[in-house]
């Protein structure tokens, strides 16, 4: 056997140890969770969950997807070698974001009804610690830079920042943020409606806020690159934020929610709730590639790209 055919069998068993990169999709309107290969835009195993599934967090690390949801009251572990459903964690509350600490230790999850974030232990399955936030809280990401957890707040107009399980700052952002991203030293905050994202700096809390399309939900940043699904038109924003412009309109599905990139594969996936569906589009040129059928009112409310 050359040298040549060898290196070539190593890389391509290499490549199938670790498999293709995976779109865990939550269909809340029908209890299910769809499984989408990116590598080559299929729809690859359809699986049954607990009532409406909603919020989706990945960690890449063990391949395990926590699944919120909202009926059931519950947290679902999903195994993304297995594919299936492993473990249910049930909770006393409506889990709508979901968050996790640097080491998967425990999870953040906003409590929408109760004004409340519940510190759930991984280890134990239990509630470990309950803080108090702001009305309604919706989104939820972790800032491993600065050790924070950042929370919006539909129905005060506010984000909180967290940290060692205190909340340590408010800040007034537009009206009803809903979704919220971080990268680096910054937040992005998604206001549903005034059709804004509010950009906030960590370090000196200087603001930007820019206008996008109407009814934003929720953004993803990529470099220097800002995608925000807008709802009541159908598309992705996509900002430049070296200059502050509107770069792209990406033409979606109607009411796109939730969006996420893999990096690998240079592809962002967006989920339409009013059409069942996910739209993919390549990151380095914008084009769309493929408009995969998923489940009813798909959705998939934070992280739920499992790159390779």
């Amino acid at each position: 056997m050359s040298k040549f055919i060898f290196t070539l069998l190593i890389l391509l068993l290499i490549s199938c140890q670790q498999g293709p990169s995976l779109a865990i999709i939550t269909n809340q309107g029908e209890d299910t969770i769809s499984i989408v290969n990116l590598n080559n835009e299929r729809e690859i195993k359809k699986i049954s969950s607990q009532k409406e599934p909603l919020a989706v967090l990945i960690n890449p690390k063990s391949n395990i997807a926590y699944i919120g949801n909202v009926k059931s009251n519950s947290i679902s572990i999903l195994d993304l070698n297995k594919k299936e459903i492993i473990e249910n964690i049930s909770l006393d509350f409506s889990p709508l974001g979901i968050a996790a600490d640097l080491n998967f230790i425990n999870l953040y999850i906003t409590s929408w009804y109760e004004n409340k974030v519940y510190k759930v232990d991984l280890i134990n399955k239990k509630i470990k610690k309950i803080i108090e936030v702001e009305n309604t809280p919706s989104g939820i990401v972790y800032n491993k830079i600065h050790d924070l957890f950042i929370i919006a707040n539909r129905d005060k107009n506010s984000i909180q920042l967290i940290n060692n399980d205190l909340v340590i700052k408010t800040i007034k952002v537009g009206i009803h943020p809903f979704g919220v991203e971080t990268w680096g030293d910054f937040i992005y905050v998604t206001n549903v409606y005034d059709d804004t994202i509010t950009e906030i700096n960590l370090i000196t809390f200087n603001e930007r806020t820019f206008k996008v399309g109407s009814h934003p939900y929720n953004s993803k940043r990529f470099e220097n690159m800002l995608f925000v699904t807008n709802t009541q038109d159908a598309s992705v924003s996509v900002i430049n934020l070296d200059t502050m412009t509107k770069i792209k309109i990406l033409k979606t599905s109607e009411v796109p929610e939730n969006i996420d990139i893999d990096p690998v594969l240079k592809k962002i996936v967006v989920t339409s709730w009013a059409e069942n569906e996910i739209n993919i589009f390549n990151l380095n040129n914008f084009m769309h590639l493929k408009t995969i059928k998923t489940g009813k009112e798909s959705r998939s409310f934070g992280q739920f790209i499992m790159y390779k």
